[in-house]
């Protein structure tokens, strides 16, 4: 049996209870990155689609580099406390939703995400790290259910799987994740416009962000793990912001970097607010388990892709890091 397939009951029971919804809140986690939105985004089509009323709601401002995804105008940052269901996409630890200071307390709660078990819920709650991405989920309800994927919505799930298969070359890549990317490119998606978008620089002001973090990369002698860092005031000297370098971390993982051993890569963000924000990417062929890492540390995610905050200054976050990786051996498993 197929991932996908072992959720068909679960697929079909959400297609139901949205049928039966009168006001649908649709939620990603915080700092909303391809694939939480492209997910959400692609279930506002179809909730369209069917004349559902509905609330895609963010956080704060979503980039602005994701603004050809069909219906970004539809974000709102005010969410209805009157919602009678939630879905609820790739959020990892529900407290990243933010919904407990809006008072939405909807009766019917859903839950697609890819990411490790953590504090995900729902009536409905499908949280698998074998599909590569929340969009690929989104892609499954939608075709378990017998739902057209219109040109808009397969330009948001290709997006998203775009996104978190690193431009299909990380470990998450199947081949099903390729088969539905040729389906998804027949059905009208641009892949080269997505591509550009999601893999590409923002700005000169990016591209030059990036090559100063290049310019700071230090490999640690001791644990093989190769940082570097930006801060705010970098950024403004660069005329960019944090949203437009999210493939920086990604890119630094690239590096083969075999003379120096490098295990994993780590970009610290300071974005002065006495919080320092810390990306890691690892892969099979560094066998270091990111995830157990950041865990240690307080935050979430994936084996080979993880990411925490912490308090305190730049010097102390990469201390704290370089300290915790040296405590314990951090070999991924399988």
């Amino acid at each position: 049996m197929t991932t996908a397939k072992k959720y068909a009951h679960e697929f079909k029971g959400l297609a139901e209870a949205l049928g039966r919804a009168n006001h649908i809140l649709l939620a990603t986690h915080e700092s909303p990155d391809e694939d939480g939105l492209g997910a959400m985004l692609a279930f506002a089509n179809y909730l369209d689609a069917i004349g559902k009323k509905y609330t895609a709601y963010v956080i704060g401002t979503p980039p602005s580099r994701l603004s050809f995804l069909p219906r970004f105008d539809r974000l709102s940052s005010v969410s209805p406390a009157q919602a009678d269901a939630l879905v609820a996409f790739d959020y990892g630890n529900f407290a990243r939703l933010k919904l407990d200071a809006i008072g939405a307390k909807p009766s019917f709660i859903a839950t697609l995400d890819h990411h490790p078990q953590d504090t995900q819920k729902g009536d409905v709650n499908i949280t698998d790290t074998a599909f590569s991405s929340t969009c690929e989920i989104a892609y499954h309800f939608f075709k378990t259910n017998g739902i057209t994927i219109t040109k808009d919505a397969a330009t948001c799930i290709y997006t998203g799987m775009v996104a978190d298969t690193g431009g299909f070359i990380h470990s998450n890549t199947s081949s099903e994740v390729f088969r539905i990317a040729a389906e998804l490119k027949e059905l009208g998606a641009d892949t080269e416009l997505i591509a550009k978008r999601v893999l590409g620089f923002a700005s000169v002001g990016a591209a030059a962000a990036i090559g100063l973090a290049f310019s700071r990369l230090t490999v640690d002698k001791d644990t093989h793990i190769m940082y570097t860092w930006l801060s705010s005031r970098d950024l403004e000297e660069k005329h960019t912001e944090f949203d437009d370098i999210g493939m920086l971390v990604s890119m630094m993982n690239h590096i083969r970097a075999t003379n120096e051993r490098v295990r994993c890569v780590a970009l610290f963000k300071d974005k002065n607010d006495g919080m320092i924000s810390v990306s890691f990417r690892s892969d099979s062929e560094k066998r270091f388990d990111a995830g157990k890492l950041v865990g240690a540390l307080g935050g979430g995610g994936h084996q080979y892709a993880a990411a925490t905050k912490m308090k305190g200054t730049l010097k102390e976050a990469i201390a704290k890091v370089l300290q915790e990786a040296k405590r314990k051996n951090y070999t991924a498993t399988w």
